[in-house]
């Protein structure tokens, strides 16, 4: 029988596979939002399938990440129409989330 992770994790999608790809590494909360705003606004105008948002993943002990203001950013989307499916992708060393766009 197979590691259900490992089977899991063979069906996650792949972050080089979003159409778009936006990187908030280097930005503050204020300006990741505002810039994650900017491209779903794009990603819905130009009728993108996916988008793949990266940002640093958390630290040990540290309080604050963009994961949290950035899902929350997404379900709004979702909630709105604009967003079918989010899926969060984090690992040690990198930490994102994979957006499929709501077709419409």
């Amino acid at each position: 029988m197979s590691d259900v992770f490992q089977a899991m994790s063979d069906h996650a999608p792949r972050p080089e596979t979003a159409e778009v790809k936006l990187d908030l590494g280097a930005e503050d909360e204020a300006a990741a939002i505002a810039k994650l705003g900017h491209v779903l606004t794009y990603c819905v105008k130009s009728g993108a399938a996916s988008l793949y948002v990266s940002f640093a993943p958390a630290k040990p002990g540290e309080t604050q990440s963009l994961f949290q203001p950035v899902a929350k950013a997404i379900a709004r989307a979702k909630a709105s129409g604009e967003v079918a499916q989010a899926i969060p992708l984090i690992t040690p060393e990198r930490a994102g989330i994979f957006v499929r766009m709501a077709r419409g």
